[in-house]
């Protein structure tokens, strides 16, 4: 969350759908009852207000948010949605059987260095055998036939 309220997104709409899905689903699961207008500009506001994710944003998605909402999440401030984010975290964990990553490192919906501080995270953890496949080149879509093959190949192998 950090990097995508602070730095330009792909601008892919069908991408800040997904943001603009964990964002609201945030303020509702939490109860943090925020309106649009505490996270989004106008017009953007008035509109995700009444469309909600079939809201179409094709700009990068930190354009649309209130600096006032971004600065209170750079300064820890919103311990609300911060909590939310951290109720969330997938990573911090240490596997109990061998566990393959694969991600593209170009990945432009789902950054790269999620994985890495995953990895590095498990294996902080004493993980045992814990791997990062990194696809070259490989965006989010690009990647799906290297993720398939190399899961198939790894679960194949391991049995």
């Amino acid at each position: 969350m950090n990097y995508i309220i602070n730095n330009k997104t792909s601008g892919v709409a069908s991408y800040n759908k997904s943001y603009l899905w964990v964002l609201l689903t945030y303020d509702r699961l939490y109860n943090l009852n925020k309106p649009a207008s505490y996270y989004f500009k106008e017009p953007e506001a008035t509109q995700i207000a009444k469309l909600g994710i079939d809201y179409p944003i094709a700009d990068s998605f930190n354009t649309i948010l209130n600096d006032s909402f971004k600065k209170l999440l750079n300064d820890g401030a919103d311990t609300g949605f911060i909590n939310a984010i951290a109720d969330n975290n997938v990573y911090n964990w240490k596997p109990k059987t061998p566990t393959r990553l694969f991600h593209g490192d170009a990945d432009p919906l789902v950054f790269y260095f999620n994985s890495v501080n995953a990895v590095t995270a498990m294996k902080k953890l004493s993980a045992a055998d814990v791997e990062l496949i990194t696809i070259s080149g490989g965006t989010h879509s690009t990647s799906i036939d290297d993720y398939l093959l190399g899961t198939l190949t790894f679960f194949t192998a391991t049995k």
